[in-house]
């Protein structure tokens, strides 16, 4: 393994980096390690490497150019595949995790920043990013979010709102949700005052309701109309066929509650540029296909079986409702 360290004060590293461990697997010829001075590679007569922050801000950072120029030198000198790494008190906790991931790769780059930093382009250029799986680090994020919170709530931001939008999993996840955070959980959860019928706007969540029939069946016809407009064609699609797709779609477990435009949405348009492509295909050979890839017999029934939907209710083997909502009804529709 060959570990390359980018940094401003390599002299500092060479008496650590010898003794103990780092230093008897360099000796056995486990792992390679190297310190580079970024000074080395800028372009200024004065050896800067320092500037004050693009668009502002406290402080200087390093640049991006001779942080980038020997980057690019020690990519060449590894003659394959690295994997660089920044090291900021903003990442996340190192972990044995880390450590078994990173042992697997054959050269790393460390990247020391000073200063304020270094600058961004550099990190959405050459730093290899993933996601922040552990709970230290979420709830590092989620303590932030406190911070807004009791900020803007205590008036010490006035003229100041700020807006998240989430699913409900997103707020009530137990294990990543933002109540797995005890202290945003006891601010953001609902009260015993408010129960269904009544809501409260002026509470820290407002709970959305889904769009209701008469509006998700207006938004599947006037969505056919720009998609035909779009791209130019008449699609071969007709009122019943609409109706046919939106019983379909509410017909689902949990579209009561789960369903949302953008899933439905995806699936219209889907239908429609697999019919403008095909301009011999009808609605029915498109909507009924699933039944030839594993689905139901009847293809994407309007009529779910009651062992298919597990919150249907029926009597003598005959289908029922589901619970706590009435069924779809087209003649409920109003324009």
């Amino acid at each position: 393994m060959r570990i390359d360290i980018l940094t401003l004060f390599p002299d500092a590293l060479g008496d650590v980096l010898s003794e103990s461990i780092l230093g008897r697997a360099q000796e056995r010829g486990f792992i390679r390690i190297e310190a580079h001075q970024i000074r080395d590679y800028t372009a200024s007569k004065q050896n800067q490497v320092d500037d004050y922050p693009y668009g502002g801000g406290r402080g200087a950072i390093v640049q991006a150019d001779p942080l980038y120029r020997c980057w690019e030198a020690v990519c060449d000198e590894a003659a394959g595949p690295v994997h660089t790494i920044y090291l900021s008190p903003c990442g996340h906790t190192f972990t044995q995790k880390d450590a078994i991931r990173l042992s697997q790769m054959d050269n790393l780059i460390f990247v020391c920043g000073h200063y304020e930093g270094i600058d961004q382009r550099f990190i959405d250029e050459c730093v290899n990013l993933y996601k922040i799986p552990h709970r230290v680090s979420r709830e590092n994020n989620y303590e932030k979010i406190l911070s807004i919170f009791n900020d803007t709530l205590q008036g010490r931001a006035p003229h100041l709102g700020i807006v998240f939008g989430g699913t409900p999993q997103f707020l009530e996840d137990q294990r990543r949700g933002l109540f797995s955070y005890e202290a945003l959980r006891s601010r953001l959860c609902d009260t015993r005052f408010q129960t269904e019928g009544f809501r409260n706007l002026a509470g820290p969540v407002i709970r959305l309701k889904r769009l209701s029939d008469d509006e998700l069946l207006a938004l599947t016809v006037r969505m056919t109309a720009l998609h035909g407009q779009y791209y130019g064609w008449t699609p071969n699609i007709t009122p019943e066929n609409q109706l046919t797709f939106l019983r379909a779609s509410l017909s689902r477990a949990g579209a009561d509650s789960m369903i949302t435009p953008r899933e439905m949405l995806r699936d219209l348009m889907t239908l429609l540029n697999i019919l403008m492509q095909n301009p011999d295909a009808t609605f029915d050979d498109v909507f009924g296909r699933k039944s030839e890839d594993g689905g139901s017999s009847d293809g994407m029934s309007a009529e779910p079986s009651p062992s298919a939907d597990p919150t249907t209710e029926g009597t003598d083997g005959g289908p029922g409702k589901k619970s706590g909502a009435a069924p779809f009804d087209p003649a409920d529709i109003d324009f």
